[in-house]
C-alpha cells in the first residue's frame, strides 16, 4: 500500500510512523524547509521565503501552555532527566526531530514541496500533484490512501471592524507577532484573549506601561495585572481612536488580532467531497477523521481545546486500523448516521458551527478519546492525560499557571506541585495519594 501524508508536523510524523510500521510505502510532503510544522520558527511574516503563506506561528520567547507530559507520543516519552514542565519552542522542536530520527522518518519527507492538487481516482485511489519549490518541477503520484495533517494555522481570521482601514498605526495578526522590542512604549490593543492572546499580552506588558485587551466577557479572566485594561468588543475604528461596545474609546498605536484561523485545504478538488463550511466545519467526516465520501482519506488533528499530541497519535492509529483490516469501516449510510448523531449532539449542547471541532467540555474530550479507541478496538489513551488537562484549564482561567508542575504516577493518577520553583521536585513514599495537590511540599 502506498500512502501520501500532507504535512511533516507532529500529526504527519506520527501518521507516517504508524504507516511504516505496517510496511506501507510512505511519502510525506512538507512545504517548509524542515520538519516540525508550526514549531519551526521563522522571522518571516505573512509569507515565507518562497512567497507562500507562512506556516509557522511562533514568537520569540514562546513556552508551551500545557505540561510536556501532555505533549508526548504514546511510545516516545521525553527524557527522564528533563525536569522542566513547560518547554520552549526549541525544546519541543528537538523532541519532534528526535522522534523522526528514532523511527527513521526523515528519508520519507519531501521538504520544500507544496501539494497543489489532490483528486480521487477509481477504486478509492488518489492522484497527488505537488511542486518542488526549489526547482519548480512538478511531481505526480498515485496513492492508495491520503492523510491530511497540514494543521490549521495558515488562514488567518481578521474581523471586519468598521473603519479598520482608517487606522494609521500597525495592525497585525497574532500569527505575525515575533518580538516585543518593536512595541516598546506603544499603546497596544490585543483583540481576543485565548491562550495566545493572553501570552502576547503578558509579553507586551514587559515593554510598555499598559495594554488594552478586548474580548467577549461571558467569562471574565481573573488575577490580571493592574496595567492590563479589559475592554469589551470593538464597535468601530476612526483614525487612531478605537471605540468599544460600552461607549468608551482609547487612542491606540498597535492592534494585534488574536482571533484564530479558518480551516484551509486549497489543494482538495471538488470531487474529494469535502466541504469547509464558514471556514470552521470540515464535513462530512466519520469520527471527525475519515472522509465519508472517500474513506481512504483522513484528517488528523482538526480538533482543538484538547491535548493534541495524544489526539494525533490516537487518530493516526484509528485510520491505519481501517487500512490494515483491523477495523473494517461501517457502510457509508452507517457512517453518515453516526456523523449526523454526533453533530446533533453538539448542536444540542449549544455548540455553534464555528466551534464544531472544538472540544468545549470535559465530557466531550473524554467521550471523544474513548469513542475513537473503542470503535476501532485500539489502545486507549491514559485517562491521566485528560485529568491533567482539566486541572490546567482550571488554573489557566484564574491567571498564571506555569508555576504548577505535574508528575504522572499511573495511567489515571498524577501529583501536582505548586511552589513557584523552576524545577519539579518529585514527592516520594506517598502511595495513598490520588491526584493529590501539593503546595510548597505540603499536602492539601
Amino acid at each position: 500500500m502506498k500512502v501520501a501524508v500532507i504535512g511533516a508536523g507532529p500529526g504527519g510524523l506520527v501518521s507516517a510512523k504508524y504507516c511504516v510500521a505496517e510496511g506501507y510505502s510512505v511519502d510525506v510532503f512538507e512545504q517548509n524547509g524542515d520538519i516540525g510544522g508550526l514549531w519551526v520558527y521563522s522571522d518571516c511574516v505573512d509569507f515565507d521565503e518562497n512567497g507562500l503563506p507562512l506556516q509557522a506561528a511562533l514568537y520569540k520567547g514562546l513556552r508551551t501552555t500545557i505540561p510536556k507530559e501532555l505533549m508526548e507520543y504514546s511510545d516516545f516519552p521525553y527524557p527522564k532527566e528533563m525536569q522542566a514542565c513547560y518547554l520552549n519552542a526549541t525544546e519541543v522542536l528537538e523532541y519532534f526531530n528526535n522522534y523522526a530520527d528514532k523511527f527513521n522518518l526523515r528519508p520519507l519527507v519531501k521538504l520544500r514541496t507544496r501539494v497543489t492538487e489532490v483528486s480521487p481516482l477509481e477504486g478509492e485511489r488518489w492522484s497527488v500533484k505537488a511542486e518542488n519549490l526549489v526547482d519548480h518541477s512538478v511531481l505526480c503520484g498515485t496513492y492508495d490512501a491520503i492523510i491530511i495533517a497540514n494543521g490549521h494555522s495558515e488562514e488567518k481570521v481578521i474581523p471586519n471592524i468598521p473603519g479598520k482601514e482608517t487606522f494609521p498605526g500597525t495592525q497585525l495578526h497574532s500569527k505575525d507577532f515575533r518580538k516585543t522590542k518593536i512595541f516598546q512604549d506603544k499603546k497596544c490593543l490585543v483583540i481576543g484573549m485565548g491562550v495566545s492572546g493572553q501570552d502576547i499580552t503578558k509579553m507586551l506588558l514587559a515593554v510598555t506601561d499598559k495594554v488594552f485587551a478586548s474580548y467577549r466577557m461571558e467569562k471574565k479572566l481573573s488575577n490580571l495585572p493592574q496595567n492590563l485594561i479589559e475592554k469589551p468588543c470593538v464597535s468601530r475604528i476612526q483614525g487612531n481612536q478605537v471605540f468599544f461596545e460600552d461607549g468608551t474609546a482609547e487612542e491606540i498605536d498597535v492592534i494585534i488580532y488574536s482571533t484564530g484561523y479558518d480551516y484551509y485545504f486549497p489543494f482538495l478538488t471538488k470531487e474529494c467531497g469535502i466541504v469547509v463550511e464558514s471556514g470552521k466545519w470540515v464535513r462530512p467526516l466519520y469520527k471527525e477523521i475519515v472522509n465519508i465520501e472517500h474513506p481512504t482519506m483522513c484528517f488528523i488533528g482538526l480538533q482543538y481545546n484538547i491535548p493534541v499530541i495524544g489526539l494525533f497519535d490516537l487518530q493516526a492509529r484509528f485510520f491505519v486500523s481501517t487500512l490494515n483490516g483491523h477495523f473494517p469501516l461501517p457502510s457509508k449510510s452507517a457512517m453518515y448516521e453516526d456523523y449526523e448523531k454526533q453533530i446533533a449532539n453538539k448542536r444540542n449542547l449549544g455548540i455553534p458551527i464555528k466551534h464544531t471541532h472544538g472540544m468545549m467540555t470535559k465530557e466531550l474530550r473524554k467521550e471523544y478519546y474513548e469513542d475513537v479507541a473503542a470503535t476501532a478496538n485500539i489502545a486507549r489513551l491514559p485517562p491521566v492525560i485528560i485529568n491533567i488537562f482539566e486541572k490546567i484549564l482550571e488554573y489557566r482561567s484564574k491567571g498564571e499557571y506555569r508555576h504548577i508542575f505535574f508528575k504522572v504516577v499511573s495511567d489515571s493518577k498524577y501529583r501536582m506541585i505548586i511552589n513557584g520553583e523552576k524545577e519539579f521536585k518529585p514527592i516520594v513514599n506517598d502511595n495513598k495519594l490520588n491526584n493529590s495537590n501539593i503546595i510548597n511540599g505540603r499536602h492539601l
